[in-house]
């Protein structure tokens, strides 16, 4: 572990992948890796605990397990983000070492181990989440233990943005580069550049 052995990273990897088409975004190429392939390797480099990846399919699993990480199955993927975000939670909840709670999510392959590391670096006592800015405040995001039990009464495909949203937390909001914040929707996504 490095400097942030507090922070349990958490990789949401179980959509359904529905504007794709045929087959799995998470295991296309982005070039030398797979979509989630890359998202892992980035969250391996943080100095956080080992990343838990919520995960969909065997594919999914086995490139989790390649990576170092801890993979588990999300059996009701149907049911939205935030059956991922419920079973991550209550997995890292069981270990009192982790005070927070980093959530990135599996189809955003471009951002940058410095730029993490540089939010992370802003959590603190006073905070209850630190976000992402772009385009409004949503993941990657960081959130104090104490917000956990309001993380599991999420409902649907909304995640955590919600709860960030409601004005009932005291939110840092980090600065990413559009081009890390992309994500994966549709093929032709894997190689487009940001506006």
């Amino acid at each position: 572990m490095g400097d942030a052995p507090d922070i349990r990273p958490v990789v949401l990897a179980a959509g359904l992948s529905s504007r794709w088409g045929a087959g799995d975004k998470l295991i296309a190429h982005t070039g030398k890796e797979t979509v989630l392939g890359a998202v892992l390797n980035t969250a391996t480099q943080l100095g956080t605990g080992t990343p838990l990846v919520v995960c969909r399919t065997d594919d999914q699993h086995h490139i989790a397990e390649a990576a170092g990480c801890e993979a588990m199955v999300n059996p009701h993927p149907e049911g939205g983000i935030s059956t991922s975000l419920r079973l991550a939670v209550k997995a890292v909840r069981k270990d009192p070492q982790y005070q927070w709670m980093l959530i990135l999510l599996g189809d955003m392959p471009f951002l940058k181990p410095a730029s993490l590391r540089a939010m992370l670096a802003l959590r603190s006592p006073a905070l209850d989440a630190v976000a992402a800015r772009y385009p409004k405040p949503g993941p990657p995001v960081l959130f104090q233990r104490h917000c956990f039990d309001a993380l599991l009464t999420l409902d649907g495909d909304t995640g955590a943005a919600q709860l960030l949203r409601s004005g009932q937390l005291t939110v840092a909001l980090h600065e990413f580069s559009p081009d890390e914040m992309r994500d994966i929707d549709r093929p032709s996504d894997l190689f487009a550049t940001a506006p």
